[in-house]
């Protein structure tokens, strides 16, 4: 896969275990119809690189407002939702290695913001936010996060089983 695929640990209060998100880094630069995305989640982070793998192979590409099926090989009845990250309710920090990205590359700011400290001016706030309406998210609950984290251990032993069987 072209883009690169970044992996954190959100540690959010009173919950166990850490949710960890992972997220795409510079999706459209290899295909202009295309967005990042971002995955969120109390899921195996092999599983998160599937889904963001699928949302990446996906056509048509996936958009703000989409719930698509067949992301997990394992799973493939399971409907996944997807909002623009600039429309998460929650106090998450913002996938930052992407806006970081985005702010190298200069498309979505002038070459005048390099190097400044510009998170507070109105131009670096309206940039950011075409960033982040352009991005998805993929926010799993923790009733679907644990019913995958089990077909995602039942699905690995049977494959295991399967090879030390050859």
């Amino acid at each position: 896969m072209g883009p690169g695929i970044t992996h954190q640990i959100l540690l959010l209060e009173g919950s166990t275990p850490p949710i960890t998100y992972s997220y795409t880094m510079g999706v459209r630069y290899t295909n202009l119809s295309r967005g990042d995305v971002m995955v969120r989640g109390a899921i195996p982070l092999w599983c998160q690189s599937l889904i963001l793998h699928e949302c990446y192979r996906a056509w048509p590409p996936i958009k703000p407002g989409d719930t698509r099926s067949g992301l997990l090989p394992f799973a493939p009845h399971l409907s996944l939702t997807f909002i623009a990250i600039c429309d998460k309710t929650d106090k998450i920090d913002d996938p930052e290695l992407l806006l970081w990205y985005e702010r190298f590359a200069m498309d979505t700011s002038d070459h005048e913001f390099y190097g400044q400290k510009i998170e507070d001016s109105p131009e670096w706030q309206m940039a950011r936010l075409e960033i982040l309406e352009n991005a998805v998210l993929c926010d799993i609950s923790a009733e679907d996060a644990r019913a995958i984290t089990s077909m995602a251990m039942a699905w690995s032993n049977q494959r295991q089983q399967q090879q030390q069987q050859q």
